[in-house]
């Protein structure tokens, strides 16, 4: 017979598991009639898990293979925080082999590490130590040392029209700028073609735009490109509302870095004899200055908050050369399968990806692969506010700034979204006071027009998870 204190414990225990099959099926009746009534052809995969007991709320194509768009970056952070650690930093230096004086008898080595955060500021306070310490000639060359990545500049996989705008800015171990340039496209009155302002960089721009009213614009499209010598040409038309703010890719990065460099040289009065090459920097050279980036937890924060592909792919390929020896996209998407498979365990498939930013199309994960890699980095003690922290937070900041701005969700949804065409998605972390944590990836593909009403169904669905918890 059953004494009274097991026979109590045994009623919680029977409690609690009806309870949460109740919840589970609440939640999923919910899930199901929303999808039924509100969803057209799109692919939808979904996989919710509470994130303290594992049990699995609710799942629905959870192991199917999607596009990921932008959710990709959660494998890359993760991948980087749990290999690089969050105090990595990058590092980009000059260096010499010659004595420093007045004259520098010798070659000047300029030294790149991929760090996405460089900026030409940076590079003009590398040339100004070198000033500081007297040099005024260099009688040599200045090498440009990028052989930190491989290429190629982009990933397989990347839409062709993406390739001329900053958020697809080609991926080299000198990122100076984000490797964009960006400009004001400014209406005159009174005429069609716009008057252009060029910002932080300056390049020749080749202006053959219009600025048109509505009906112009049903047979008249934007165009714009950059050749290999980085001239931005603008051709077909945009609305004349005014003025228009564009970010445009580099398309030569080497050469840009070139052109910073010697630019510097020059606002630093210093001679150079030589020329602006690239090539390796040897062993045995005496650092003269060093820049450091922020760390790695910053960097990752503002990389996930904000969604940086050039961010992205610059962690990815410095993870390909931390692990393999060589800073490419292949060698960077087989660090981050690598890394995950090995902490994770044997019940985490490699994912398929050609990038670690999740432009490509190629790219393909599943919805519980997602969950998988949030539950890991949620149950390490180490790096689980640094993680959860580093994503975007509803109402708050980051892409989902301006969604789920209501309580009980607003603050406590810390996620990251994906974007490309034909497809929205949406995974992260619920984490209500007083309550479990529940994990979620949300992936919809196969999306006709705007994304708005899958965003809509994202956020639906999570308030519904909210509900029942």
């Amino acid at each position: 017979m059953l004494t009274r204190t097991p026979l109590l414990k045994l009623l919680m225990v029977l409690l609690a598991l009806c309870s949460s099959n109740v919840y589970a099926s609440s939640l999923n009746s919910s899930i199901n009639a929303l999808l039924n009534r509100e969803s057209d052809d799109e692919q939808i995969g979904i996989y919710i898990q509470n994130a303290d007991t594992g049990r699995v709320l609710y799942n629905n194509n959870g192991s199917s293979p999607m596009t990921p768009a932008s959710t990709t970056k959660v494998f890359t952070s993760a991948a980087a925080y749990l290999y690089l650690g969050p105090n990595y930093q990058y590092a980009t230096s000059i260096s010499t082999k010659a004595p420093l004086a007045n004259t520098l008898k010798g070659n000047l080595y300029v030294s790149f590490s991929g760090d996405p955060t460089l900026s030409s500021l940076d590079i003009n306070n590398l040339i100004q130590q070198l000033k500081q310490k007297g040099v005024n000639t260099i009688a040599g060359n200045v090498v440009v040392d990028q052989r930190a990545f491989n290429g190629p500049y982009y990933g397989l996989g990347w839409p062709q029209d993406d390739l001329a705008y900053c958020y697809a800015a080609p991926i080299s171990a000198a990122i100076i700028n984000g490797n964009c340039m960006a400009l004001k496209i400014i209406k005159v009155r009174g005429q069609e073609t716009p008057v252009i302002k060029q910002y932080t960089t300056h390049f020749p721009v080749v202006n053959q735009l219009k600025l048109v009213g509505r009906s112009a614009l049903r047979t008249c499209v934007f165009q714009p490109s950059v050749t290999s010598t980085n001239t931005i040409v603008l051709q077909g038309c945009l609305p004349a509302k005014g003025e228009w703010d564009i970010a445009f890719a580099i398309k030569n990065p080497d050469l840009y870095a070139r052109q910073v460099i010697a630019v510097a040289l020059q606002r630093a009065g210093i001679k150079v004899t030589g020329k602006v090459i690239d090539a390796a920097t040897p062993s045995g050279t005496n650092l003269i200055a060093v820049h450091y980036s922020n760390s790695l937890r910053n960097i990752l924060s503002y990389m996930l908050k904000h969604s940086d592909n050039i961010y992205a792919g610059a962690i990815s390929k410095t993870l390909g050369d931390a692990y393999y020896g060589i800073g490419s996209y292949k060698s960077g998407v087989n660090a981050i399968n690598a890394t995950l498979t090995t902490h994770i365990g044997s019940g985490f498939k490699p994912v398929y990806l050609e990038d670690g930013a999740g432009l490509s199309v190629y790219n393909m994960v599943s919805p519980k692969q997602l969950v998988q890699v949030l539950n890991y980095m949620y149950h390490q003690p180490a790096l689980s506010k640094v993680f959860m922290n580093s994503l975007a937070i509803s109402g708050r900041i980051g892409t989902l700034s301006y969604r789920m701005t209501k309580p009980p969700l607003l603050g406590h949804v810390y996620g990251k979204t994906g974007t490309i065409n034909g497809v929205s998605t949406l995974s992260g972390y619920i984490a209500l006071p007083g309550h479990p944590v529940i994990t979620f990836a949300i992936m919809m593909n196969r999306i006709e027009g705007k994304p708005d009403h899958a965003r809509y169904l994202q956020d639906k669905i999570v308030q519904m998870i909210a509900a029942f918890t």
